[in-house]
């Protein structure tokens, strides 16, 4: 009897450790769960910025009328005009990187200062008759 008194003693206490165990897996599961809780809420809180930043930012124009026009007007005082000769000497890097169709007429050459844009614009007439315009940027926007 004592013998067995024993036995049942040792799985007794076999159970108990059991139990300890499977108590402390889960509170390192629910440790684990919280902090994945958590990284997906900061996750959604992260996103939820962007997205509201960029709708802000695409409600406010970059430009206003007045200045996309002026931008897009070569008569418009944002422009200099460039002779052809300071063209080819200043800014050949810039016309090297430009891809000219085969016949152009009426070739003129611009700067554009603005603010934060710097650019280098020719225009002219195809042989179609139809307008070429070309532009590179000589430095880059920053916002």
């Amino acid at each position: 009897m004592y013998h067995f008194v024993l036995i049942l003693n040792r799985h007794f206490r076999k159970i108990d450790l059991l139990k300890q165990q499977l108590k402390q897996e889960n509170k390192d599961m629910n440790r684990r769960l919280t902090l994945i809780a958590a990284f997906i809420a900061g996750l959604l809180l992260a996103t939820a910025l962007i997205w509201i930043t960029g709708t802000d930012a695409e409600k406010q124009p970059l430009f206003s009328e007045l200045e996309i026009h002026m931008l897009t007007d070569y008569e418009s005082a944002l422009f200099k005009e460039i002779d052809v000769a300071t063209a080819e000497r200043d800014w050949n890097e810039y016309l090297n990187s430009i891809k000219f169709p085969e016949k152009l007429e009426e070739v003129r050459y611009y700067e554009l200062k603005y603010e934060n844009v710097h650019e280098f614009h020719v225009t002219g007439y195809k042989s179609d008759g139809n307008h070429f315009i070309a532009s590179v940027p000589v430095q880059k926007i920053v916002q």
